[in-house]
């Protein structure tokens, strides 16, 4: 477990100084080494055209998302990333046993979980992020329906566009992914001269 996924998943547990972090690096680490026996990361990529209007943005294939940050965030850019990752249902199993059995571990293997799928979305979009250097393009960070303005009703339409069911992916009626560790995101292409590279957004981030 390497210092920036300590700090992570410490932080997704609510332990947020460096002193609590080495109180708790054992149990973290155990946790995090459980999580990783469990995990079946996938994920699913969709390049999409964007366009604006007044208070939505607009993808060919889905219903209108209104939503001003989704507008502010696409300002400039014609096109985008539709993503969906998910560390498979082995993990939530996990978790739901241990915070029966073990509550404290439990709750740390959610929180490495969480932070996990994080890393795991940064690897695959860096390796996007280099494929859009070489057509003169970047990344802008990604955003999840759910947060700002962007109701999580979105990701109904967003996840069946994406075909979520080849990964495991389904919703709940309340718009909730299950497995619980899965996370949905769109990211803005610009051409090369504009906007911050690759790096991760946090809102929304993890799950």
């Amino acid at each position: 477990m390497n210092e920036r996924a300590l700090f992570n998943a410490a932080r997704y547990l609510g332990l947020k100084t460096p002193k609590a972090r080495q109180e708790n690096r054992a149990l973290l680490e155990d946790a995090y080494e459980r999580m990783r026996q469990a995990a079946q990361p996938r994920h699913l990529l969709r390049r999409f055209e964007a366009r604006l209007t007044d208070g939505a943005l607009l993808i060919d294939g889905l219903p209108p998302l209104p939503s001003q940050s989704l507008r502010r965030i696409f300002t400039g850019a014609p096109q985008g990333l539709a993503l969906l990752a998910t560390l498979g249902a082995p993990v939530d199993f996990l978790i739901r046993r241990l915070m029966v059995s073990e509550p404290a571990m439990g709750a740390a293997v959610g929180a490495c979980a969480s932070a996990y799928v994080d890393e795991y979305i940064d690897g695959f979009l860096a390796r996007e992020a280099a494929a859009l250097r070489a057509q003169g393009l970047r990344l802008r960070p990604r955003f999840s329906p759910g947060y700002g303005d962007v109701p999580l009703s979105v990701q109904r339409p967003l996840l069946e566009w994406l075909d979520a069911r080849r990964i495991g992916v389904t919703l709940t009626q309340g718009f909730f992914m299950l497995p619980e560790k899965s996370v949905s995101a769109l990211a803005p292409i610009v051409s090369g001269a504009e906007g911050k590279e690759g790096a991760p957004c946090r809102i929304g981030d993890g799950g």
